[in-house]
């Protein structure tokens, strides 16, 4: 009787770990907004803190591109860091975006450096570069990062 007590409780604990790791963070915590040149927090799933975010320095940018853009590039300073475990900069997450919502995606496949490197992080490494958008009509006043589904972190 005392094995099948044992076997019931590390059961029981094994689905309480395994539906933590899956269960994300409340959309209500979502999206959280700072100016630029703070730091946010991006949870993990489980509800920590998996990296935090810098985003700074919204503005043009004379910076030489190997392909052509559409408008005039503009840039912000990202800084990235692997609070807990390892982290991968999704730099396609991020787009700028004017008053008025118009929304300009991240031109994720600019070349590296100045670019933020999108390379694996250990816990507790940290990587800054530029990220590049390609504005084809009014200028931003703020940089996004949305999971595709939603906005989660937003800096004006």
């Amino acid at each position: 009787m005392d094995l099948r007590k044992a076997a019931v409780s590390a059961a029981e604990a094994l689905a309480q770990t395994v539906a933590g790791v899956f269960t994300p963070a409340p959309a209500s915590a979502y999206p959280t907004m700072s100016k630029l040149g703070s730091e946010q927090p991006l949870c993990n799933a489980d509800g920590t803190v998996g990296t935090e975010w810098r985003i700074s320095a919204l503005q043009p940018s004379d910076d030489p591109m190997p392909f052509p853009v559409s408008g005039r590039l503009w840039k912000v300073i990202a800084t990235v860091t692997a609070v807990h475990g390892v982290t991968t900069p999704v730099v396609s997450d991020f787009s700028a975006r004017t008053d008025d919502g118009q929304s300009y995606p991240a031109l994720h496949k600019a070349p590296s450096p100045p670019a933020l490197n999108p390379s694996p992080l250990g816990q507790g490494g940290s990587a800054t570069g530029a990220v590049y958008f390609d504005v084809v009509g009014p200028p931003p006043t703020s940089v996004v990062y949305n999971n595709g589904v939603q906005d989660l972190l937003i800096w004006s």
